[in-house]
């Protein structure tokens, strides 16, 4: 590929941290994991990768100790585009890769190799599961993007994927990432927590 960012230092990376949790009835970035948290685990991650910024409803929530730039909602209460959108307002560098707090199997492969897709050109970069759903809280957004989601945002199109209808995005099969299909696996609900950590660290010590 022509023109190929080569280094992590062009994005930052933004951890989505002001969702309600409803489904899951308490904070899930601070969720054991193996002994630490998913705040813990995915943060160390991101680490590697670039600038953290940690996306919060409010001020108060921000973690004890923290050590990250904070970035809080100009829009309350309209989900992960309003995120986006200040995110992508407040980060330094051109890019800004997105991810959500309750995928706590993210792995520095997933982002460098997804890294690796950006070009001159590039507005954004979505990944399409193993189910062929896109995974807009594990990709690529670019200041590119502002007009159009403050766009959507302004109508009430609140549904930040319904922007691959408005501009050129880059679709990339989860296929093409060479990792495992777990590492995108969402932890929503308190069944999905036992399943996808509880039973596994189980059977890890067992």
């Amino acid at each position: 590929m022509d023109n190929i960012i080569k280094t992590n230092n062009n994005v930052d990376m933004l951890l989505l941290m002001g969702g309600k949790s409803k489904r899951m009835g308490e904070p899930k970035a601070y969720l054991d994991f193996f002994g630490s948290t998913f705040y813990e685990k995915i943060t160390k991650t991101l680490s590697h990768c670039g600038d953290i910024y940690l996306s919060l409803d409010k001020i108060e929530n921000t973690p004890k100790n923290c050590k990250y730039n904070i970035v809080l909602d100009e829009y309350n209460n309209i989900g992960v585009i309003g995120a986006i959108y200040s995110g992508l307002k407040k980060i330094k560098n051109e890019y800004m890769f997105v991810c959500a707090c309750d995928i706590p199997y993210i792995n520095e492969q997933y982002i460098s190799t997804l890294i690796s897709f950006i070009t001159k050109d590039t507005n954004g970069i979505f990944v399409i599961d193993y189910l062929g759903r896109i995974e807009p809280t594990a990709s690529i957004y670019s200041k590119k993007m502002l007009p159009i989601i403050e766009e959507m945002i302004t109508s009430g199109d609140l549904k930040i994927i319904n922007i691959i209808d408005k501009m050129d995005i880059k679709m990339v099969p989860y296929e093409k990432l060479g990792i495992n299909q777990f590492v995108l696996q969402n932890i929503n609900t308190k069944e999905e927590y036992k399943k996808y950590i509880v039973d596994r660290n189980l059977n890890k010590n067992n």
